[in-house]
């Protein structure tokens, strides 16, 4: 599995940061990539050339590791290790003492709407104008990222029981081919209108 400085950083924007639960303090490099949560977002990307066993890297040792790549710098991710040029990250086994979430039940939801855009740039208006309501702070990583060629959003907007929910899938066209770069769900707030008439 491959990654380059800007994939990295996005993955530790969705590691939590000082959680009493201490397993969101951390990304889970398992088989068929990385996945990383804060219990409110969550993402994969995805390698279907990673056949790791689960292994665990802390978000400072992580984001210690993308501190040191250059912007063309492409990082290797194996079975034990993450590295580029010189420079080495060991990942840690996997204590399940630590209760990491299932990752296969957040990301495989399926949401009944959908919408494909070539760029993340407008993606809180087409959401906010369907009722999905994503607080800009959690999709902002993922705009910064910008490095997929496609977006297929699926959305669930909210209802008096649902705050709503949005599952990004981006790919690259590869060869004429298009892989799934990464999968990403980050779940809505309660929107009220605090407009006074």
């Amino acid at each position: 599995m491959k990654l380059n400085k800007k994939d990295i950083k996005l993955i530790c924007a969705f590691i939590g940061t000082n959680y009493p639960k201490v397993e969101l303090n951390y990304a889970l490099v398992s088989r068929g990539g990385i996945f990383a949560t804060d219990t409110r977002k969550a993402i994969m990307f995805h390698a279907v050339d990673l056949d790791a066993h689960d292994m665990l890297v802390h978000k400072k040792l992580l984001k210690g590791f993308e501190s040191t790549l250059g912007k063309n710098d492409i990082a290797t991710v194996s079975t034990s290790d993450i590295k580029c040029n010189d420079i080495r990250l060991h990942l840690d086994t996997a204590d399940w003492s630590f209760n990491y979430p299932d990752h296969e039940k957040i990301l495989d939801q399926e949401l009944e709407n959908h919408f494909v855009l070539s760029s993340l740039s407008d993606i809180l208006f087409e959401l906010t104008s369907k009722h999905c309501f994503i607080d800009s702070f959690h999709l902002a990583p993922l705009i910064d990222h910008g490095d997929a060629d496609k977006y297929d959003v699926f959305y669930t907007p909210q209802t008096e029981k649902n705050s709503g929910l949005v599952k990004v899938v981006a790919s690259r066209f590869v060869d004429e081919e298009e892989v799934v770069l990464y999968t990403s769900v980050v779940i809505g707030r309660e929107f009220k209108s605090q407009a006074k008439y």
